[in-house]
């Protein structure tokens, strides 16, 4: 009977501290809202080592970073945002501090379209689909007046 108790009042001792845990983690992401952070979609170690138990805490920590900092994933979540604000919402990007602009060299039409956000250390730099990102619209008539004299 003893034995029971015990294993009953352990148990209890783990679904209180699991309960615990969730109401830590429901405050944290509350203060990050209100912030302004979106917090509805937020992944864990879990994600990776229900699918792979094998995967250790910290590889699981690496393989999420490693995922979710992706460039090309930021790059479509940019795109979806774009997309959802202008065609849904009927909103036009205000900023050209930040924008970027690429010039799609495989193109007979030398053209200039507006690009998506992309890192950029310097004045240009080469992407593998052909395109090349510019700080500023500047820069890409720049460099296309630059090639077409050579032509």
């Amino acid at each position: 009977m003893e034995n029971s108790y015990t294993k009953w009042k352990e148990m209890q001792e783990e679904i209180q501290e699991e309960n615990n845990r969730h109401e830590q983690i429901a405050k944290a992401r509350q203060f990050l809202q209100e912030q302004g952070y979106f917090t509805d979609n937020l992944w864990d170690i879990s994600n990776v080592q229900d699918r792979y138990p094998q995967v250790t805490d910290e590889q699981a920590q690496e393989v999420l970073n490693v995922c979710l900092t992706n460039e090309w994933i930021i790059e479509q979540i940019h795109v979806s945002i774009t997309h959802y604000v202008e065609d849904t919402l009927g909103y036009e990007d205000v900023t050209t501090s930040n924008d970027y602009w690429d010039y799609d060299d495989s193109s007979e039409d030398w053209t200039i379209h507006e690009g998506e956000v992309v890192k950029v250390n310097e004045d240009l730099h080469s992407r593998e689909d052909g395109y090349l990102f510019f700080p500023s619209k500047e820069k890409a008539s720049e460099y296309l007046k630059s090639i077409t004299k050579n032509k």
